[in-house]
């Protein structure tokens, strides 16, 4: 069955940021085609409390493993809208009669999944071999695509936001950026300069 036609079997929904798109306990009834914005997966739905799993950005579908379970499930963890988002909602007997029908949504299916235990599996190393100033310098780094020299970063996210996505604590967090500092690293508001890549990328390894 063609993209189009299963885009078309659902209904388009914009969330307001910070909106629940589905809650942790609740009957899993839809898959969530991500179009513009971002998920975070929560397991809860108090920010300051919860933990940050993992991300969804536009062009993954999430939720889609539910398809390929018997019911009843339930959604093991919360979504929440992290910008304004945009998404196609998809009832799961209609995404799953279409994966029956077509294999090659079936193997789009598994692949994202395997992508996403990839990234977790990868996420879980980071957290036990990574110290936290490590962790909070390798997300620095992620946010440019040079090499070497420096350069100044924009965090798109919030200091509590990206405290959870490294798994620490909004206070660790600001540690971290100080302990960075003798990595050359410094910070004003939401702009960072690294005065020198090679360097943090040493303290990360």
């Amino acid at each position: 069955m063609p993209l189009r036609a299963l885009v078309r079997a659902g209904t388009i929904k914009v969330f307001r940021k910070g909106a629940i798109v589905w809650r942790r306990g609740d009957p899993a009834k839809s898959i969530f085609v991500i179009l513009a914005g971002r998920v975070g997966l929560f397991d809860g739905m108090d920010l300051e409390q919860s933990a940050v799993i993992d991300l969804f950005c536009a062009g993954a579908v999430a939720g889609s493993g539910y398809a390929l379970l018997e019911p009843p499930h339930f959604y093991l963890f919360s979504g929440k809208a992290l910008d304004e988002l945009r998404a196609v909602v998809i009832p799961i007997p209609v995404y799953r009669r279409h994966v029956q029908n077509d294999h090659s949504l079936l193997l789009g299916t598994a692949r994202q999944l395997l992508a996403g235990w990839q990234r977790l599996v990868a996420q879980t190393r980071v957290l036990k071999q990574l110290s936290a100033n490590q962790r909070l310098a390798s997300y620095l780094l992620a946010l440019t695509d040079r090499k070497s020299g420096a350069v100044t970063v924009r965090l798109g996210d919030d200091q509590l936001l990206i405290a959870k996505l490294l798994g620490v604590t909004r206070e660790s967090l600001s540690r971290s950026f100080a302990v960075l500092r003798e990595q050359g690293v410094t910070k004003r508001g939401r702009m960072v300069t690294l005065t020198d890549l090679d360097r943090l990328r040493r303290f990360c390894n």
